[in-house]
């Protein structure tokens, strides 16, 4: 009985959201999987399961923000030191300015 409910409750959720289940197929800019961001959030779990984790919420802030800009700078196939000495330099970055 629990997995014919389970079975209806998925039925029900891709009817619901029948337009963008494959929307990859159509637009091709769209990822079929979420990979990029596992790979991503991966890097994190490896710090905190080698290291224990981080000392301060600052530390881990500061982590999360540097590793933001060398993702996103990779990510649009940009230089990511090029991108850190721009920080330093209070020019533009990727696209924004601060």
């Amino acid at each position: 009985m629990v997995y014919k409910v389970k079975v209806e409750k998925l039925r029900r959720r891709l009817l619901k959201y029948k337009e963008s289940q494959l929307l990859y197929i159509r637009a091709y800019n769209i990822p079929f999987d979420n990979n990029l961001i596992e790979r991503d959030l991966r890097m994190i779990k490896n710090k905190t399961k080698i290291l224990g984790g981080f000392r301060t919420v600052e530390g881990a802030k500061e982590f999360a923000s540097s590793m933001s800009v060398i993702k996103t700078s990779i990510k649009r196939k940009i230089n990511p030191l090029g991108s850190i000495r721009d920080i330093f330099d209070d020019k533009e970055l990727l696209g924004y300015q601060g």
